[in-house]
């Protein structure tokens, strides 16, 4: 028997008759010899597949003995697939090499960007630039936005259509802001519906209804967030951005995970970007050499892969860039902290608290608290809108969490201010959850028992999981804030939990701060006190320490 190969290499390995094992499926590789083809066409269902010149059949209690008489007839000689260690799937990545030319280079820096594009983000924007139509899957924490929004500036690429997910839309247009000045950015979202600015942000759920006002943009971008929302060919969202895409001159696929389980699922995202029948002819070759598929009593198999590694030189080269955060460690700081706006699904019980709290409290919890919250209305109202904004971004954070679960390979640490937010999501993933007040020995027992585990999502409130849970930079270099602290502090012991001695990757904290709510007033608050705090930390003089934290918001509610 030979050494153990794999998958993707099992193509360039022939020796004279060779078979391998996969899926319950036995897979035959020879030189033509008309005596074996005769045998192997009198199994039944057996069929061959032209583009890896390989007959199979799937093995049943019937067949096995008519199997075993060609193996030894014909000196079949076994090969085993590969299995992939943990050790094989963090080792070397392909480079790809991409040289920007000067002329690019220089054409870039007479753009007035406020931000500065690494060097591995240059060439992810001359990549895009010249192939037109892409798949930037670059790491998570890369800069897959900023390179995407540079793209369209450098092009002039307006009027640009921007498709995300629903709870990251606003981040979109935060993003534009930091990037360039003058950028008129419209985010469809409730009554607010400019379809005339330069930049139009809709999320995939709402694609359909303003079907007819997109298509009248005729736009010369468009941009899939989070694309591999769109590996179903018969889903809605991949029908109307490939209905979108159609006629743009620029379409980019931004996706850290362009295939999850099969490359059967890159079919859909290579349509949408017109470039199927270039690359691959049509859906039967590409089936059959890139997804060993396989005629079956129940119709066409096509969950299988083969020559991977080719597919993947052929995506590089015409349509996809890709760059792990270890190919470019030396560019990025040891923990990155990216502040997402984040949609709230509860707006309309959002905005009956804000407009009149002791009414909304009557309604929805009971006259005595009603009653109660008069004589402190302010600081009630605080809290409510506080505990509803935290309320809202449950659905936007499980998505969040499922994207990024997809993308990455290690754990995720969510942290939180309130206890029923972080059950329900606790209770969604049915995850390990510290609560505020847990005790040392018990927080200890959680934590251990997340890093040994196969969890992979951790949830815990910001006090209490803030401290004294060293250990998870081992598992982790991804977390999430859901609630706003009341100190800067507090934040950075959060980053702290995962950004110390014995990570090895660059830390990703994202915090996600919701627009026209009471967030974007403590995310002020927030940046205000972080500029004292590090004054005195760092010994520069500042001339107003400005008032308490709640003193601040309480000036909006009085």
């Amino acid at each position: 028997m030979t050494d153990a190969i794999p998958p993707s290499l099992l193509s360039l390995f022939r020796m004279k008759n060779t078979y391998y094992i996969q899926n319950n499926f036995i897979h035959f590789q020879s030189d033509y010899n008309k005596d074996f083809v005769s045998a192997i066409k009198a199994l039944e269902n057996s069929h061959y597949n032209p583009e890896l010149k390989e007959w199979y059949v799937e093995r049943n209690l019937l067949n096995r003995n008519e199997i075993g008489n060609i193996i030894s007839k014909f000196n079949f000689s076994a090969v085993t697939l590969a299995k992939k260690t943990k050790k094989e799937s963090g080792g070397k990545f392909i480079k790809q090499k991409i040289k920007v030319p000067k002329k690019f280079s220089s054409k870039l820096k007479k753009i007035p960007f406020k931000l500065t594009p690494k060097k591995y983000q240059v060439k992810g924007i001359y990549y895009m630039t010249k192939n037109k139509k892409v798949i930037n899957g670059d790491d998570v924490g890369l800069g897959k936005t900023g390179q995407s929004i540079c793209s369209v500036e450098v092009k002039k690429g307006f009027p640009c259509i921007v498709i995300p997910p629903a709870a990251l839309k606003f981040q979109w247009q935060e993003e534009w802001e930091k990037w360039i000045d003058g950028r008129n950015v419209s985010v469809i979202d409730g009554r607010d519906k400019d379809f005339d600015a330069d930049v139009v942000v809709i999320n995939y759920d709402i694609l359909n209804k303003y079907m007819s006002e997109l298509e009248a943009m005729d736009a010369v971008t468009i941009i899939a967030d989070e694309a591999h929302k769109c590996k179903n060919s018969k889903a809605l969202r991949t029908k109307a951005v490939k209905r979108l895409a159609r006629n743009t001159e620029y379409t980019y696929l931004l996706t850290g995970t362009l295939i999850k389980n099969r490359p059967s699922e890159i079919i859909a995202q290579i349509e949408i970007l017109g470039l199927f029948e270039f690359l691959f002819g049509n859906f039967m070759k590409f089936v059959y050499r890139y997804c060993n598929a396989r005629k079956t009593q129940r119709g066409l198999d096509t969950k299988g892969a083969s020559k991977t590694l080719e597919l993947n030189e052929l995506l590089r080269e015409n349509c996809y860039i890709r760059r792990e955060r270890a190919q470019v460690k030396t560019e990025l700081p040891g923990c990155q902290e990216i502040p997402l706006k984040f949609s709230i699904s509860n707006k309309t019980e959002y905005r009956k608290a804000e407009t009149d709290l002791i009414k909304y409290l009557r309604e929805n919890v009971g006259e005595l608290e009603a009653d109660n919250a008069k004589r402190a209305e302010a600081i009630v109202k605080i809290t409510t809108l506080r505990k509803l904004t935290s309320k809202g971004k449950i659905k936007g954070t499980i998505e969040m969490i499922d994207d990024l679960l997809e993308s990455l390979d290690d754990k995720i640490c969510v942290f939180g201010v309130y206890t029923e937010t972080l059950e329900a999501l606790a209770d969604h993933y049915n995850a390990p959850l510290i609560y505020g007040g847990t005790n040392s020995k018990k927080k200890t027992k959680i934590k251990n028992a997340f890093i040994e585990g196969n969890d992979r999502v951790i949830f815990g409130n910001i006090e209490s999981m803030g401290t004294g849970t060293d250990g998870l930079q081992h598992v982790s270099s991804t977390e999430i804030i859901v609630d706003l602290p009341d100190n800067p502090s507090d934040i950075d012991q959060i980053k702290g939990r995962l950004d110390r001695e014995g990570q090895k990757r660059m830390v990703n904290a994202y915090l996600l701060i919701s627009p026209k709510t009471i967030d974007k007033r403590i995310s002020n608050i927030l940046k205000e006190k972080k500029i004292v705090t590090d004054a005195v930390n760092k010994g520069i003089e500042v001339k107003s320490f400005g008032k308490s934290f709640y003193g601040q918001l309480l000036r909006g509610y009085l």
